[in-house]
């Protein structure tokens, strides 16, 4: 039989911020009724230091059996617990080429990621989060661990910017059905001189656009508790909006999405 079932791959390392990002896209999972794909990749500078050609080799190989060991364990546990579909795939080697070819082998419907860590080089904040937004085509979601998207919770959607029917962009109506009532859209005044008719309830909330309306932003989305921020990829593109500076002042989870095609 055919799995029609959406594919979520999940890209993250595995630190402090593994759990929140499993727990988010188990979240979607459920909402969209996905698989989930978890993906590693570490880079062999982190494993092997000053050591020779055969010992680096020995370190390596070490290091690839005591993670894969460790990835079966954990991603067991937690697709029996929460009863989804979860398996795991493990790369050392170039951090973006490793997660190019693994785009291109499993073709995910969404890739979910965490928040970038400004300044810092590590999985998620080696300028992979600008890489994936650029290369990939499909539905990104950067998570955060600040009110978080949650398995088995509803959400509180916001939307940005958009000029489009928002009920036409990929997922939005599966999460529609998950999120709290009225959905709450945030727009500039740039942005809302092409209003379109939403066919959901909204409140809305227009800001000026100056140098003060990314914080703005923020303040307002958490007074209205929305925990997931949705952006139209396409119009985005079009209004050359700088998604990475979006991501480093908001403190919620950014769906980054097209509409779809029939």
């Amino acid at each position: 039989m055919k799995n029609n079932k959406y594919k979520i791959l999940v890209l993250s390392g595995l630190e402090n911020e593994f759990e929140s990002i499993l727990k988010s896209a188990i979240g979607f999972a459920k909402m969209i009724d996905a698989n989930i794909e978890f993906f590693y990749v570490k880079k062999p500078t982190d494993i092997v230091q000053r050591e020779s050609q055969l010992s680096a080799m020995r370190s390596i190989n070490d290091e690839y059996i005591t993670t894969n060991n460790r990835l079966k364990a954990l991603v067991e546990t937690i697709s029996k617990s929460n009863d989804v579909n979860m398996s795991y795939s493990y790369a050392i080697g170039n951090v973006k080429s490793e997660i190019e070819n693994r785009l291109k082998h499993t073709k995910p419907d969404m890739v979910i990621m965490g928040k970038r860590k400004p300044k810092t080089l590590n999985f998620t904040g080696d300028r992979i989060t600008d890489f994936i937004l650029k290369n990939y085509e499909g539905s990104v979601v950067v998570t955060s661990t600040i009110n978080r998207v949650e398995p088995n919770k509803e959400i509180s959607l916001g939307f940005f910017n958009s000029n489009t029917d928002y009920t036409n962009l990929k997922f939005v109506n599966q999460l529609l059905g998950h999120s709290k009532k009225p959905i709450t859209s945030f727009k500039t005044h740039l942005s809302s001189s092409n209003k379109s008719e939403n066919s959901t309830q909204t409140v809305e909330y227009t800001f000026d656009d100056n140098d003060k309306f990314m914080d703005n932003l923020n303040m307002y989305l958490k007074r209205s508790d929305v925990n997931l921020l949705c952006l139209d990829k396409d119009e985005t593109i079009k209004t050359k909006s700088n998604i990475t500076d979006l991501l480093d002042k908001i403190e919620v989870s950014l769906l980054v999405t097209s509409e779809q095609t029939i």
